[in-house]
């Protein structure tokens, strides 16, 4: 009898009483009944937003994902009612690091918990209904499938049926699907949108959650992108940020350039497989032509065009102060690449990536200085 059930007691002769037995059989009962209750709202939540069709911002980062973010969220059917502000820049983070799903830290601006407003009755309620699947997720979800998964998700390579497989015994899809779907209350949304860069090495994993979603993907010049990285480094140095807090900042030109050989390659592949679920973006178009370049997005998303979307935000944000341009008006140059970066680290990089920015329709900088 020991071991039968967590909550079975003896008397003190070690024999069961019929009391004793009573309640044994009632609360087997009942944790059955909730178990088959919590998987019932976990499937019906899920299966309520497969057919739906989220919006998912992805990019290198650095590239403009954040203000694209920002004019997305101030359409109508993307602008959350329930936020204390006007735009909300939080990274769930959901695709990129799934086992931190339930987390429940305050962290500003990134997370699960930040994506829901850090509001506590549904938070617990998400929580609640997937108590199964999480207790699976922390037994193997912690050793061979979580490590499995993130190593193939890694590769490009592998990004067919075995990265889906490891992604279903997961249970990523029901688990993210929950969370959308709950997210989506919280922030008082019509349809769901959310960014982090990091998802653009997940696209296999978002389409396998959900096979209707829409990503748009936004691309920028790697002398800007590498510029962009500099600048934040600096500005973070000067706050006291701390090495580890910096270390997504902090690499060589040689790493730069792997990065944007392999992200350029995501793209391309992506394009061929996905191209009517994925629409790829030119930093520069959106911010020259913004009126334009939104037009294509929203009539891509299946959205009317608001004009308002493109208008300077007065919204101020305490921890992205130190990205005022996020909050500007919309700007065709934020920063002269010159003072950032040496003209030898420009022509290497522009020399290593010749056949990416040419695919990608860029200038090389470092011979035509603006």
């Amino acid at each position: 009898m020991a071991g039968f059930c967590g909550c079975c007691q003896s008397d003190n002769t070690g024999s069961f009483s019929a009391t004793s037995a009573i309640a044994v059989d009632a609360e087997c009962l009942l944790t059955g009944r909730l178990f088959l209750f919590y998987s019932l709202v976990c499937w019906g939540r899920s299966n309520l937003m497969k057919e739906k069709s989220p919006v998912f911002i992805v990019g290198p980062g650095r590239s403009g994902t954040s203000l694209l973010y920002r004019i997305l969220q101030k359409h109508p059917v993307f602008e959350p009612q329930n936020c204390a502000v006007s735009v909300d820049l939080t990274e769930s983070q959901v695709f990129s690091a799934p086992e931190s799903i339930y987390d429940k830290e305050r962290k500003p601006g990134v997370g699960a918990y930040s994506y829901m407003l850090f509001d506590d009755s549904l938070f617990n309620e998400f929580t609640s209904s997937l108590y199964w699947t999480m207790r699976w997720q922390k037994v193997l979800g912690t050793g061979v499938l979580s490590r499995g998964h993130h190593i193939f998700a890694s590769r490009l390579s592998f990004n067919g049926g075995l990265r889906k497989l490891f992604w279903r015994l997961y249970r990523g899809p029901i688990t993210v699907r929950s969370f959308f779907e709950t997210a989506r209350k919280a922030r008082g949304v019509e349809r769901i949108l959310e960014k982090t860069p990091q998802h653009l090495q997940r696209i296999p994993e978002i389409k396998c959650t959900y096979p209707d979603c829409k990503i748009v993907g936004i691309v920028r010049h790697p002398i800007d992108v590498f510029t962009s990285h500099r600048r934040r480094y600096q500005a973070e140095r000067g706050t006291g940020a701390s090495g580890d807090q910096m270390k997504w900042l902090n690499f060589t030109v040689e790493q730069f350039c792997e990065r944007f050989a392999v992200y350029e390659d995501i793209i391309r592949h992506e394009n061929c497989r996905n191209g009517g679920s994925v629409i790829w973006v030119r930093y520069e178009d959106l911010t020259t032509s913004p009126q334009k370049t939104l037009q294509r997005i929203l009539l891509f998303l299946g959205e009317n065009y608001e004009e308002k979307c493109v208008v300077k935000d007065e919204t101020k944000q305490l921890y992205w102060e130190i990205d005022p341009y996020l909050f500007d008006e919309i700007h065709t140059k934020t920063k002269d690449w010159r003072v950032f970066v040496e003209q030898g680290e420009a022509e290497y990089i522009e020399t290593t990536l010749k056949p990416q920015m040419e695919r990608l329709g860029y200038q090389r900088y470092s011979e035509n200085p603006r």
